[in-house]
């Protein structure tokens, strides 16, 4: 069955990444999905202005995200915390200590899956600040239709979501080692199905079925990601 836009239920939107858009930026990213579009940016390592910020034995890591309008709330804050925690787990982070790393993820567009989307895009800004990683993270969108013969809708769209009975965020860590050797390996791939859930947020009701029929559709989906990824870190 497709969807409004023709996709099938499992289908992303088209994909598009650019990098290095921020010339005051160490590094930059904008992701784009569909109507969703994030523009993300990296400032670091380095030295914290404050000792507060400081970690003598890692570097410390700040994510700002700004809606496209309107001011900054609960939601706002939710999202920053969960692309923070996504991004410290692929950030080797022990190599720079006493540094501060500072991410902001601007939206640019929304039409669903923004959450996604800036955690895409705030990797995508790390590999061009040369960060050191120890591999990507990448993020998928999923929702769930409403009654009995409702389907998992990849990559839903805002319609799409706003009609659905859950929708969640899931982000995906594949067992790899560090994302410099990835990338200078021409030959290898990220993708493969050997994704590991990193953090997820959903909303809605869903069964315990639902929910791990949702976590392996996103899996799919994230492997696919993957390889796009690899593919954009590789480009100059």
């Amino acid at each position: 069955m497709e969807r409004a836009d023709g996709r099938r239920p499992g289908e992303i939107r088209i994909v598009r990444c650019e990098r290095g858009l921020l010339s005051r930026a160490d590094g930059s990213a904008q992701w784009t999905q569909g109507g969703t579009s994030c523009l993300a940016s990296v400032a670091g390592p380095t030295q914290a202005p404050t000792s507060a910020k400081e970690d003598a034995e890692r570097a410390t890591l700040e994510v700002v995200f700004k809606p496209r309008a309107g001011l900054v709330g609960s939601t706002e804050k939710q999202y920053e915390a969960l692309i923070r925690r996504s991004c410290e787990a692929v950030i080797l982070a022990a190599l720079h200590p006493r540094t501060l790393i500072q991410v902001v993820v601007q939206v640019v567009s929304d039409d669903g899956g923004v959450l996604a989307c800036a955690l895409n895009a705030a990797c995508a800004a790390l590999v061009d600040a040369a960060v050191p990683l120890r591999t990507l993270c990448a993020a998928v969108s999923m929702a769930q239709e409403a009654g009995p013969e409702g389907q998992l809708l990849l990559d839903p769209s805002a319609a799409e979501a706003a009609a659905a009975a859950a929708v969640g965020t899931f982000a995906y860590l594949p067992l790899l080692h560090s994302v410099s050797e990835e990338v200078s390996a021409a030959g290898d791939s990220i993708s493969g199905g050997d994704l590991q859930l990193l953090t997820s947020l959903t909303r809605g009701r869903l069964t315990s079925d639902q929910l791990l029929d949702m976590v392996e559709a996103g899996r799919q989906g994230a492997d696919r990601l993957a390889a796009f990824m690899q593919q954009a870190a590789r480009q100059v």
